[in-house]
């Protein structure tokens, strides 16, 4: 009879520990996908600040002479690959293929052609189509790629220990 009495109790502590799993294990899914979802943003608001920038630089936009600057222009295609970069490490995923393909062509359209130079060649004009066509289609494989993960706890990377070089 006193075997009978353990019973609710073990069901009890049982109960608890997988409650307290459940919480747990709840908690870090939405850190994880609230840390992803506003880096996504910021990711999208570095995109659209590079490229407005670069059609500035292109059409020589004096309005803020900070934003035509070609070192500024640089160090917002920089700051945008250390974005993704870090993303890629954090992230599996992430790094895909089509990402790092619409980087390299938003790149180009950014800070190629004649580049720091604003003189097109004959019968080019101003890459600003190709800018903010190749903004829109990175904005838009990031996207797909954070629509794509959200398997949060095993999408997400687990730290390693940095090595000392």
């Amino acid at each position: 009879m006193s075997e009978l009495n353990f019973i609710p109790l073990i069901t009890g502590v049982i109960g608890a520990a997988l409650g307290v799993w459940i919480t747990i294990s709840r908690t870090k899914y939405t850190v994880y996908s609230a840390d992803f979802s506003k880096r996504m943003e910021q990711l999208v608001a570095l995109v659209d600040k590079f490229s407005d920038c670069a059609c500035r630089y292109w059409i020589k936009d004096a309005s803020d002479r900070l934003k035509i600057e070609a070192d500024y222009v640089l160090g917002l295609k920089s700051s945008l690959t250390v974005a993704i970069d870090a993303l890629n490490r954090d992230y599996k995923g992430f790094n895909g293929k089509q990402i790092l393909d619409a980087l390299s062509k938003f790149n180009v359209a950014c800070t190629g052609h004649n580049f720091p130079s604003r003189e097109m060649t004959q019968g080019h004009t101003a890459p600003l189509a190709e800018i903010l066509n190749t903004a829109e289609k990175l904005k838009c494989e990031i996207l797909r790629a954070r629509k794509n993960n959200y398997g949060w706890r095993d999408a997400v990377r687990r730290p390693k220990a940095s090595v000392e070089q």
